[in-house]
């Protein structure tokens, strides 16, 4: 299959960003932050606060769509698409789908660490942790604190943050 060019990756996130699932997603990120009320200056009595949660989680989820399948991949020479198994048993589909986290096709044809997905990952969780004071705030407790992020967070490098990062305070 031939390789996609930088404009094909970037048609390729925006398609996906702009899928009718997106639109319920950010939806229901948006409602998990009215219920827990974060951020908290953002309030919950009304559906002005739920727009903006609302804004906040389609833009994080567009923000990560745009670095894991068209900038950094565009960067690295890598695809972004998904590429079936076409044969074998349930495991061995299973275990490849699961093995695309960490390894994906190259522009040349080749295998590579799938750079893309976790620098892309996290370059979005950065732009997403530097939009409110809170979750500036948040990062500077934590740091502080030498406590893990993944005790302090929802989301991790690993999976993809299309929602509001809420901490406990210490």
């Amino acid at each position: 299959m031939a390789p996609l060019s930088t404009k094909g990756k970037f048609n390729l996130a925006i398609e996906d960003s702009f899928d009718p699932y997106a639109y319920f997603i950010a939806g229901a990120f948006a409602g998990l932050g009215q219920t827990k009320d974060d951020p908290k200056s953002w309030g919950e009595e009304s559906w002005g606060p739920f727009a903006k949660r609302y804004a906040a989680s389609f833009a994080d989820q567009t923000s990560e769509n745009i670095m894991t399948e068209a900038v950094v991949p565009a960067l690295l020479k890598e695809d972004p698409r998904y590429f079936r198994l076409g044969t074998g048993g349930f495991f061995k589909r299973t275990g490849y789908a699961v093995s695309r986290i960490w390894v994906t096709r190259t522009d040349a044809g080749g295998r590579s660490f799938n750079f893309s997905e976790i620098m892309g990952a996290g370059a979005s969780a950065a732009i997403s942790i530097s939009t409110t004071p809170e979750r500036i705030e948040q990062c500077r407790r934590i740091s502080a604190g030498g406590e893990s992020w993944l005790e302090k967070t929802r989301s991790s490098i690993c999976s993809k943050n299309t929602g509001p990062i809420s901490a406990s305070k210490s």
